[in-house]
């Protein structure tokens, strides 16, 4: 299936199931083509002159309108500074559409799968950024699935392009003296109205869920990515191509945990009452001098204007508007446009809608260690009847069965570890020989634990450190001894879920060699471990 015809199916479950699916299109226009004012044609006071205020044009096709994905955002004091001095020029058609769009709507729950359309751009839309928002999304039970679909460069004109290329047909040759004129525009494009909103606050999402976030590193390559969650965990699940498996099969999280040791995936998500607050976009621009000096130079150049006009006729009074709107702009752009930066969003940000299957913090989910116990008990029948269907095919087809602690850790088995996070050196193992399965009992100690005795790469120098003694383990015929150091109960017990691969051993000896297979096993295990850890 192409990245096309899967937004078309999406967009036509959104269209016969509004209750069950929203779907959306999201994309921006080239802001050098939505600047204002913008003059017909080249004037020569203004040629070389600063340059005018950039506006950006962003836009969402909302296949639902029903469910609605913004609140109103008219009403607010810089937009009134702003609008009302527009009034003289017209727009009256406009002026009403907005004033009816502004009345409250009975609040509608917004239904449980968001599939949306982004654009390829890691500027703008493929970033980790973005993806925290639509993890936190269903974090938070505002949905409870969201698909992100992808279209690869140089294929994304689909029909929000086609909404902008009217927009710039409407502005061609045309004189937009004012950002609500401009909105007019915006208005006017299509037959099929789409009222524009200003928007003057913008939430400050990096910062808000930076503390919380791991690394996200091989963003570039997939195509789709689908949040939700599985087993109390913000997961994120990809597509290398339309059509494939989400992979991986239990998902991996953007979120840190609370305790990285822990055999509980808890994902620490931002807390209930954190919000994004304002960023401050209008606190000061980075180009604001050259945007002052051609503001000025425009409010000049309309001075001239008038100084060739009735002063009684509406053209000069309508100019005179123009030349009070952009002072007003000029005195916003020198004092900060936004005095709410670093503070809640007047509006909110959140959406009320709450499916309530976000994601709950230990506090409020009482005994862990059952939850616990639940999962590897959950992966344990899984494996269990896996490995009971019948199987029909080569065994080269079958492949190798998955490695499941609570069914093949068995009292005698030697057992492959994956080390510490701060073990030197890299990529290699431990080994340990079972002298227990792992402990099932809620109330033990070392729960979901197996106690073992540790065995260490047998080395010709007795005396030597175990960066140079585990650094050549993973080579074929190492032989691995009994390590005769004491450990106290606490170290000879192994958090199962560490715990990646174990098999009886045949050796008649007391040192142990691991098998070449055994050992690609282990490699195989502990490298799709590491792309599950996200670091």
């Amino acid at each position: 299936m192409s990245g096309r015809t899967n937004y078309y199916s999406h967009n036509q479950l959104a269209t016969s199931e509004p209750n069950l699916f929203k779907s959306g299109r999201h994309d921006g226009m080239d802001s050098n083509k939505t600047s204002v004012p913008k003059l017909a044609n080249n004037v020569k006071a203004l040629s070389g002159v600063g340059m005018p205020l950039p506006v950006k044009i962003a836009g969402i096709l909302n296949r639902d309108l029903e469910h609605p994905l913004f609140r109103s955002l008219h009403n607010q004091p810089i937009f009134e500074k702003t609008f009302l001095q527009w009034k003289k020029q017209g727009g009256e058609e406009f002026l009403r559409s907005r004033e009816s769009f502004s009345v409250e709507r009975p609040f509608t729950k917004l239904p449980p799968t968001f599939y949306i359309q982004l654009d390829n751009s890691g500027k703008d839309n493929k970033n980790w950024a973005v993806m925290a928002f639509l993890s936190e999304l269903v974090a938070r039970g505002v949905f409870k699935i969201v698909i992100a679909s992808f279209l690869i460069v140089g294929h994304t004109h689909e029909d929000v392009d086609a909404f902008f290329s009217k927009i710039n047909r409407a502005l061609s040759g045309k004189h937009v003296s004012s950002i609500p004129q401009l909105l007019g525009e915006v208005y006017g494009a299509e037959e099929k109205r789409s009222l524009p909103r200003f928007v003057t606050e913008v939430a400050d999402y990096k910062s808000h869920a930076q503390p919380y976030r791991q690394t996200f590193k091989g963003i570039r390559g997939p195509v789709a990515f689908k949040f939700s969650m599985l087993d109390n965990r913000p997961i994120y699940q990809y597509q290398l191509t339309y059509g494939d498996p989400w992979l991986p099969t239990f998902g991996n999280t953007i979120w840190k945990r609370k305790d990285p040791k822990s055999s509980v995936d808890f994902s620490v998500i931002p807390p209930p009452d954190r919000e994004p607050v304002d960023v401050g976009m209008f606190e000061k621009h980075a180009n604001t001098e050259e945007i002052s000096q051609y503001l000025k130079a425009y409010v000049k150049h309309i001075d001239s204007i008038q100084e060739k006009t009735d002063p009684t006729s509406d053209l000069h009074s309508m100019d005179q508007a123009i030349k009070v709107y952009w002072k007003n702009i000029l005195k916003l752009l020198e004092e900060g446009w936004s005095s709410n930066k670093g503070k809640p969003l007047k509006e909110g940000f959140w959406p009320r809608t709450n499916h309530g299957t976000g994601y709950k913090r230990p506090s409020d989910m009482g005994d862990c260690t059952r939850l616990e116990q639940d999962l590897l008990e959950r992966e344990a029948d899984e494996e269990r009847a896996e490995r009971e269907r019948p199987f029909v095919g080569s065994t080269v087809e079958r492949g190798l069965d998955s490695f499941t602690p609570l069914l093949d850790i068995q009292v005698g088995h030697m057992i492959i570890i994956r080390p510490a996070d701060d073990f030197e050196p890299k990529n290699v193992v431990w080994l340990a020989k079972a002298i227990s399965v792992v402990n099932e009992d809620f109330d033990a100690t070392f729960h979901n634990h197996v106690k073992v005795d540790w065995y260490r790469p047998k080395h010709r120098l007795q005396t030597i450190d175990d960066l140079n003694r585990y650094r050549n383990c993973m080579r074929k015929n190492q032989e691995w001894e009994k390590d005769p150091n004491q450990f106290s109960e606490e170290e000879s017990w192994v958090d199962a879920n560490t715990c990646v691969h174990s098999w009886k051993s045949q050796a008649k000896t007391a040192n142990i060699k691991i098998s070449e297979k055994i050992l690609e096993i282990a490699k195989r295990m502990l490298y799709q471990a590491a792309l599950e850890e996200i670091e």
